[in-house]
């Protein structure tokens, strides 16, 4: 009668690595599971096992010399009995390395940006070193002359962001990296300030001469990094497009295409070096020029018939014009002023009728 065996039981792996090998152990099973011997594999991942070596039933332990440091192996086992059956499932290690005895190189290619509300340092692995790293470590300084440790990361990051940082303050960072053997040398990533928020802006446009002029308060300094000035115009709030930038330095402008009687609407918008805007109150300003007899203000308003009958539209107005010149602005002339605006008034309605 045929002996039936028990089947051979699941081997759970032991590792400890040296400077120059890998020792893998198991407990052996008792004489009831009759082993024979045992296969043991090994591979570079979990799921690739391309070396496969037979282990006497009365070994339970095996020195692997064969190894590179740096690089990562797995081991699995399975045991093998009497007549030839196989224990149902492998044993896999858990990833194992030789033991090292000196620091890793530092990252590579680290520097820092700083986004809205939180400053991201990213970093590169260190170039054929990555498996003697098993983590970095940042340093910040914020100013203060005191440098310390805000995050210790694994091997497998290459970016983190700190959120623990106030607008107006300069953040530096260095990082390494580190292992069982020591840490290397740091890496600057560099410096970077979290700029605060832009404050409203005040807006104030006025009439002047029949045209708009606008003014704004400048952000100035460095504190808020102001990159340019975007003036907005439009027919109403909804519907304003840009009609001027300006470089930082600037916070007057004298809108000159604007028409008597015409409502306009204008709104500044500050841009920052990283992107960052902010606009006025929040509401645009409304502007509505009045009727002006500065030939620039209203000659507008008539083009289409200025280009239709030219020569009727000079003659007419060559008398208006030279007393304009003569006079320059309205006050002080007011007399006069009211005489030209009758004649301006009825030579506009002889257009109309023409």
């Amino acid at each position: 009668m045929q002996k039936i065996l028990p089947p051979p039981p699941q081997l759970p792996l032991r590792i400890h690595s040296e400077e120059e090998y890998i020792e893998i152990s198991w407990e052996s099973p008792d004489s009831t599971y009759e082993i024979k011997y045992y296969e043991l594999s090994r591979g570079e991942s979990p799921r690739d096992f391309n070396q496969i070596e037979q282990i006497p039933y009365n070994t339970n332990s095996r020195q692997d010399y064969d190894v590179e440091q740096g690089k990562k192996y797995y081991y699995r086992i399975l045991a093998v009995n009497s007549a030839g059956k196989k224990g149902g499932q492998w044993s896999v290690s858990t990833p194992a390395k030789l033991l090292v005895t000196t620091p890793p190189p530092p990252p590579q290619k680290a520097s820092v940006v700083s986004e809205k509300d939180h400053i991201r340092v990213t970093w590169s692995h260190p170039e054929n070193a990555r498996d003697g790293v098993e983590e970095y470590c940042i340093y910040r300084n914020d100013g203060s002359g005191v440098t310390s440790v805000v995050h210790v990361g694994p091997s497998e990051e290459t970016s983190w962001f700190d959120q623990k940082v106030r607008p107006g303050i300069v953040y530096s960072y260095t990082i390494s990296s580190r292992n069982k053997a020591g840490e290397s040398a740091c890496v600057s990533a560099g410096s970077v300030r979290i700029l605060p928020e832009l404050p409203p802006i005040k807006l104030s446009v006025v009439e002047k001469g029949g045209y708009a002029q606008i003014t704004w308060e400048l952000l100035g300094g460095d504190e808020y990094a102001i990159r340019n000035y975007d003036l907005r115009r439009g027919d109403s709030p909804g519907s304003l497009e840009i009609l001027k930038s300006f470089n930082p330095k600037q916070n007057r402008f004298t809108d000159d295409s604007v028409l008597p009687r015409h409502i306009y609407y204008y709104d500044l918008i500050a841009w920052n070096s990283e992107g960052a805007h902010r606009g006025g109150s929040g509401e645009a300003i409304s502007f509505t020029p009045s009727v002006s007899i500065d030939i620039h203000a209203w000659e507008g308003t008539t083009k289409t018939l200025i280009e239709t009958n030219s020569k009727l539209f000079i003659t007419s107005l060559k008398g208006v014009i030279s007393t304009i010149t003569e006079n320059g602005k309205l006050g002080g002339h007011e007399s006069e002023d009211k005489k030209l605006l009758i004649r301006v008034k009825n030579f506009l309605e002889e257009l109309a009728d023409e």
